[in-house]
């Protein structure tokens, strides 16, 4: 597999598995699709959003808890211009 098409694959995933956690998804599922290899370290392109941030904002506590547990990146930052730091 071409670097581009691993990235573009890893991009995928990722956005999936923050889908899912935005839809509802279960503890279960969130685990399958991270050992299926939806990279936990990715974030939306657009949004800046990660799994994490998704996880935090749907308020779960246990997939805030795996995803932590599995290396998510706490600290992981948004674009300025999401954030609310930067007005235009």
């Amino acid at each position: 597999m071409s670097t581009d098409a691993a990235a573009e694959a890893a991009a995928l995933l990722g956005s999936d598995l923050i889908n899912e956690i935005f839809v509802g998804a279960t503890e279960h599922r969130v685990k399958k699709l991270l050992d299926d290899g939806a990279p936990i370290w990715y974030q939306h392109g657009e949004t800046g959003w990660s799994a994490l941030h998704a996880a935090a904002f749907q308020r779960s506590s246990q997939i805030t808890k795996l995803l932590l547990g599995r290396g998510a990146v706490w600290n992981a930052g948004m674009p300025l211009f999401r954030s609310g730091f930067v007005r235009f």
